[in-house]
Order: C-alpha cells, then structure tokens, then sequence
C-alpha cells in the first residue's frame, strides 16, 4: 500500500515537471490502448535514457512496471526502485553470468501479464540520441510469445514512439504517438511450439509498428532529415511533419540568438547554485549525451524544489517571511521566464521550402 502511495506521487511529480520541461506535449492514439482484460506490452523506443521511462511511464493511461538495466539497482535505491515498479533486466556488458539471472526476471514478466497487468520494454535495448528506430533486440519477442501460451487473455504489444524535437534542451515540444496493438496471439503456432521463425516474425511486426510512431523512421539521410524537428515545425502535428520527412524537404539547422541565450542566462542568477552544481555533474559525471535531459528533469523535480525551500527558510530568519516569500516568487518567475525563453535562444531559420510550408 505504501509503494503504491510512493508511485502515484512520484508520477504525479513527474507530470508536473514534464509539463514545465515540455513547451507541448501532443500525445497521439493514447486511445489505442485497450482498456479491458488484455494484458498489455508498451514497446517503446529508446533515445534520452531515464527520461523515456518518465515520459512513457508518467503518461501512460494505465499503471506499467518498467524492464530497467540492472546497473541502476544498488542496495540503497532497491526498495524505491521497487517502489516505481522497475525490474531489473541484464545485458552482455553487465557479464555472461549475469545473463542466467534473465530466466528468473522474464518469469517474472510472464506473471505479470498473467495478472493482467501492464509492462513496458524498450525493445532495442540501449540508448542513442537518433529519432530513428534502431534494431530490436529478440527479448520482446521471448517475453510476448512465451506469456502467450499460458495467458487465457490475448496479450497486446502496443508500440510507441518518442519523438523529441531536441534531445538536451528543454523548452521544445514532445511528440508522444501510440500505434495499432498486435495481437500476440496471432503468432502462435498450432502446434504451440514456438520456432526462431515465429519469435522473427514478431519481432519484424513490433518494429515495423514501432517506425509508424516516429516521425523519422530510418536512418536513410538522417543528417538530413533530422533538422525536421525545429521551433518552426512545432506547431504542425505529428503527421504533417512525419509527411515533410517522407517528401524529402529541405531543412535547415537552428543557428544561436545572441540576445535570447544572454537573456537566459541572466534567468539563472536568482538559482545560481542549483545551475552551477548541474553543469558540475554534467560535466564531471555525464558521460554520454543521452543522459543530460534525465539530468535536467531531475533537477527540476528534486533540487530545485530543496532549493527554494532552503532559500525561503535562511531568507526568512535573517531578513523577514516577507523576504524570503519575495524571493521564492522571484526564483519561481526566473524558472517560468527561462523556459519561456530558452527555445528562441537558437533562431528557427528557413527550415521548410516555401512550397512546402505553403501546402501545411
């Protein structure tokens, strides 16, 4: 009961901050997701770490327990991470023993889809900063297959794609699309037993469903294409932008408003600490590009909020409640301002020729 308490706040903390991390959050055939009896798989694809987690997570319709790499879980944080419903999931680099203890957790997959509940895989297996889909891994396809044959319910794999228009800045929007559930059930064999043939065959399935939530699907002219995903094309919908990839249009990169980041770095001086001990970190303990959006929402959701109360406390028993009250409103104005502002510190340019921007 208490655990459940523990998720259901941090959720609710992580839509707070999601929503100031995000200028727009479109989300997309959220209603896809079937709501009865059928257990269901998110397979989601995986660019920026532990914030595709939050954002899967925290938006999902439904409650879900996270496959999570097991270097993550250490004895201090085993029982919060319980708490968020995470399971630890092994891989090559954590060693060839370790593997063997994959067995145990996908039993533990299939009974929680016996128990009609929910579970979210990123398929590929690791992280990369591209909106491409990259190559899925065959563990989907072992969890949904094998469930399958001992679950009375069809299991369905809905996929999802997370589409950021930038991977490190805040201020931008998120794309958020649900496709067509699979039935599971459909790639059961008659004779219920389940080939390499089978376990490919759904495995082709979950990836192509997965390419039809993102707006760029491959890796054919991702140099090119991946300029699609700036301020001006925010406005349009999922559609019409993945439409301007599929055409081929011709986009531009952002280039940097001098005024605009001067401006938002100004914004920083009434929480200065909390800036200067996130570029420590970035700097000194963030060792992959992937992991800076995780860092920064973070910040928002756990240090600034100690911050300000810090500030409001000190403030207050050296200079007066009405000081410290003022300077929390400044601090809460600064943060709002920043966020504003951030996305116009880079200029969006001529991204769409004319005649393409003329037909959206």
């Amino acid at each position: 009961m208490f655990k459940k308490i523990i998720y259901n706040f941090a959720k609710f903390l992580a839509w707070v901050n999601l929503k100031l991390y995000f200028s727009k959050i479109e989300i997309t055939g959220r209603e896809k997701v079937p709501t009865g009896e059928n257990p269901i798989i998110l397979a989601v694809n995986h660019q920026a770490a532990f914030l595709d987690a939050v954002v899967a997570g925290t938006l999902s319709p439904l409650p879900v327990n996270f496959l999570t790499r097991s270097d993550v879980f250490k004895p201090a944080t085993q029982w919060i991470f319980s708490a968020f419903n995470m399971i630890p999931i092994y891989r090559i680099r954590d060693g060839f023993a370790s593997l063997s203890k994959n067995e145990a957790i996908f039993e533990t997959c299939k009974q929680i889809l016996l128990d009609q509940k929910q579970l979210l895989i990123f398929p590929e297996g690791n992280h990369a900063e591209e909106h491409f889909l990259r190559p899925i891994t065959k563990g989907i396809s072992r969890i949904a297959l094998n469930s399958q044959l001992i679950n009375s319910h069809d299991i369905m794999v809905v996929p999802v794609g997370i589409n950021y228009f930038h991977h490190t800045r805040s201020g931008r929007k998120l794309s958020l699309f649900y496709g067509d559930p699979i039935n599971v059930r459909e790639f059961i064999p008659e004779d219920n037993k389940i080939g390499p043939r089978n376990l490919n065959d759904f495995r082709k399935a979950v990836m192509s469903g997965m390419k039809e939530c993102l707006i760029i699907p491959e890796k054919e002219n991702y140099e090119q294409t991946r300029f699609v995903f700036s301020r001006s094309n925010e406005k349009l919908s999922h559609s019409k932008i993945k439409g301007l990839v599929s055409e081929q249009s011709n986009f531009k990169q952002e280039s940097r408003n001098g005024m605009a980041h001067l401006f938002s770095q100004l914004l920083k001086l009434p929480s200065l600490p909390v800036y200067l001990l996130y570029h420590w970190v970035e700097k000194n303990k963030v060792s992959q590009v992937a992991f800076i959006s995780s860092i920064k929402l973070a910040t928002g959701m756990f240090l600034f909020p100690v911050w300000m109360i810090l500030s409001f406390l000190i403030a207050g028993l050296f200079f007066g409640w009405k000081v410290g009250g003022s300077l929390i409103l400044v601090q809460v104005v600064s943060v709002l301002l920043r966020r504003w502002i951030v996305p116009y510190s880079y200029q969006a340019g001529d991204y769409v020729k004319d005649e393409i921007a003329a037909k959206t």
